[in-house]
């Protein structure tokens, strides 16, 4: 039985079957099976990252313990002075991303961490614009909560070899249950993408593009999910 109208020209058995010396139905086997062995490539690429994508697992333990799934697109590197881990993008990247962690510590305080990440996030205004002193412009803070992990978030743009940068800045801290002690070591997380299709705005920055994957994989501790 024919598998395709004949005004549709031939299949890619019958292309392929002549080239190779191959029967035509040997084609169609080979065929296939190449498709049956491709699939099943994707799929196991799946299963190991989760079904997320993620095809890289980072894992950290100290100064703070964390893991995180990346992909491709993005690369490790040295972490710089202060940093626990460093992401950026691949060279000839469509988008240029970077994303760091560094290790958080607080002095003993009383209330839960909805109360005290406010305050630290108003002082960090002054450490990223000493981070990046050229074409700094505070654009907002407020709450966020990555996985289980609650945090802060500042946002700001900034220009980095003359180009424009949005950026964002989570300080995120363990969930702990009462009676717990309040924790006092968490993470600050840093987001840098340059301006683009993929990133328009300071909004688009952890929403779209490859720094999406690794922020919203974050998890304390060194088990992955």
């Amino acid at each position: 039985m024919a598998t395709l109208r004949p005004e549709f020209g031939p299949g890619l058995p019958d292309v392929l079957a002549p080239r190779l010396r191959w029967p035509v139905r040997r084609a169609r086997r080979f065929l296939i099976g190449l498709f049956v062995v491709l699939v099943a490539v994707q799929g196991a690429r799946v299963a190991i990252s989760g079904g997320s994508g993620l095809t890289n697992d980072a894992i950290v333990s100290e100064p703070v313990a964390f893991t995180l799934g990346y992909r491709d697109a993005l690369e490790r590197v040295r972490p710089q002075a202060g940093e626990a881990l460093r992401l950026q993008s691949v060279a000839g990247a469509k988008t240029v991303e970077r994303f760091t962690v560094a290790a958080l510590r607080l002095a003993p305080y009383t209330g839960d961490q909805a109360g005290i990440l406010p305050v630290l996030a108003a002082r960090e205004v002054g450490r990223l614009r000493a981070s990046f002193p050229t074409g700094f412009r505070y654009r907002g803070d407020g709450r966020a909560r990555i996985n289980e992990s609650p945090g802060h978030q500042l946002l700001f743009q900034t220009r980095i070899g003359g180009r424009l940068f949005y950026g964002k800045r989570f300080l995120l801290l363990p969930e702990v249950e009462p009676p717990a002690q309040q924790p006092r070591e968490g993470v600050v997380i840093t987001l840098l993408s340059r301006y683009s299709k993929a990133t328009p705005s300071v909004d688009a920055v952890g929403v779209f593009g490859v720094a999406k994957g690794p922020l919203r994989s974050f998890r304390f501790g060194t088990e992955r999910p």
